[in-house]
């Protein structure tokens, strides 16, 4: 997650003539909830470089903030600078402090600021746009971080899966006998049974599939909690929901859909659960 392959590099350009320290980060274009919970450091790496001049114990201040306020503890560094040279600091402890993020209800601008100080005189600073989310907001950008963030919005002990699942035991119990979700322990074949029964309770809720928009792409999707997927009567596809099986999907039209891998030598296996008639569509329940 600290690869800067996930990192877009904002260069703040030559330094102004007045300035002695030019300024370049590292950093995540767009901050979200899930990088804070996950403590991600929003800056991967900074460099300074020196003007004609050496420049020794500058502070150097690190914020981050939007519309509403900083939603994060500031940072402050000492480094040595010399002249026409390099210095390069990659562990700088900028973070998103959670409890703000949370609070972040839609999508707005925010802005990271680099400033380079010595005996109160501004040698140097930077101010660099970012993209922040709303808490339950994500968006995949940059693509290898985020995929690895979408896990974050997971809600296994959510009280509605609790429900669901315990629907789905009472129809496993009514098909087999036993009522036990075991996941993986007693092979293959019960696997697929837990899965047909978890895709039936949820049809006996007429949970439906909802596509996104069309902007989803650019603009990013609220992920629903299982309870507001449950009250809506629709789920898109990424539902914040986990019952504790091997993968499978949610339902589309009427359809869940339900795969598991069995042994090495044995293919992987892909069940239909029963079709029931599809009901009319109904609203997105991705919204920007």
């Amino acid at each position: 997650m600290g690869d800067t392959a996930d990192l877009q590099l904002y260069s703040t350009g030559p330094a102004a003539p007045s300035a002695r320290v030019a300024i370049e980060l590292s950093s995540v274009p767009v901050l979200s909830y899930a990088l804070a919970h996950n403590g991600i450091p929003v800056v991967s790496q900074l460099t300074l470089t020196g003007g004609s001049a050496p420049v020794r114990n500058a502070s150097v201040h690190l914020g981050i903030r939007d519309a509403e306020g900083p939603i994060g503890a500031p940072v402050e560094l000492l480094a040595d600078v010399d002249p026409g040279r390099t210095t390069v600091l990659t562990h700088v402890g900028l973070r998103l402090d959670p409890a703000a993020m949370l609070q972040v209800e839609e999508r707005r601008p925010g802005w990271l600021t680099v400033s380079v100080e010595q005996d109160g005189a501004v040698l140097g600073s930077t101010r660099q746009p970012v993209t922040v989310l709303a808490a339950a907001q994500w968006l995949a950008t940059p693509l290898s971080l985020a995929l690895e963030m979408l896990a974050a919005h997971v809600q296994p002990n959510h009280p509605a899966i609790t429900t669901l699942v315990g629907e789905a035991a009472e129809l496993l119990g009514e098909s087999t006998g036993s009522p036990s979700i075991q996941g993986y322990q007693a092979g293959a074949d019960r696997v697929d049974a837990i899965a047909a029964a978890v895709c039936e309770a949820m049809q006996r809720r007429e949970v439906r599939y909802s596509e996104p928009p069309a902007s989803w792409a650019d603009v990013g999707q609220k992920v629903r909690t299982p309870g507001e997927s449950w009250t809506a009567g629709s789920a898109p596809a990424w539902t914040r929901s986990s019952s504790s099986l091997p993968r499978w999907s949610r339902p589309a039209s009427g359809r869940c859909y339900g795969w598991s891998k069995g042994t090495p030598s044995s293919a992987t296996g892909a069940r239909r659960c029963p079709r029931r008639a599809p009901r009319p569509p109904t609203s997105p329940a991705w919204s920007t």
